[in-house]
């Protein structure tokens, strides 16, 4: 997994960017420490809540669109081209791990066939939550209502459309129970 350079400078730059978000979104994003963002990272708070513990590191090339209300815990990473998409509701624990390119999504599209045409009819909406001390691999994609226990490892290219309990690895589309962590 690839994270920050260690230069000074890119390391100030990511905190600047932080301290953007701050002053940019002074009612709805809610710091409790200092966090990195990568470039060319986009955060979209419409009018939704972001709520972040000490220690949370962006990658580049990351979307970051919240509606609803997102909490993330201490200690989590999340690499490059991250989608993150809340309408309702994401909870990530304590020393997360994501790999680059994975996607986490609250909510999906609702259609009706009427008169020979497919129309859209709003969202439907479940809250995700995801444990602590889960990593999550590369390309994965967690799915609206899904709720991960802690000490999980998500297989990268993984779908998780239900709910993973503690301590096991899943994989596969969809995700299933590979074996148990003792």
């Amino acid at each position: 997994m690839r994270t920050f350079r260690k230069s000074f400078l890119s390391l100030l730059i990511a905190s600047l960017r932080f301290y953007y978000l701050k002053l940019r979104f002074p009612s709805s994003f809610h710091p409790k420490g200092i966090g990195l963002i990568g470039k060319n990272t986009r955060v979209y708070l419409s009018g939704g809540q972001l709520y972040l513990q000490r220690k949370v590191f962006f990658s580049q090339d990351s979307f970051i669109d919240i509606k609803g209300e997102v909490r993330i815990g201490t200690h989590c990473t999340f690499n490059d081209s991250l989608r993150l998409v809340a309408h309702k509701s994401i909870v990530i624990g304590d020393y997360v791990i994501v790999a680059a390119h994975v996607s986490i999504f609250d909510h999906d599209h609702a259609y009706t066939l009427r008169d020979s045409e497919l129309i859209f009819d709003e969202y439907v909406q479940g809250a995700v939550q995801i444990g602590n001390h889960v990593w999550i691999g590369e390309k994965a994609t967690i799915l609206k209502g899904v709720t991960i226990g802690d000490n999980v490892i998500i297989g990268a290219g993984s779908v998780v459309t239900q709910n993973i309990p503690a301590n096991c690895i899943a994989a596969g589309n969809p995700a299933k129970i590979i074996r148990a962590i003792e």
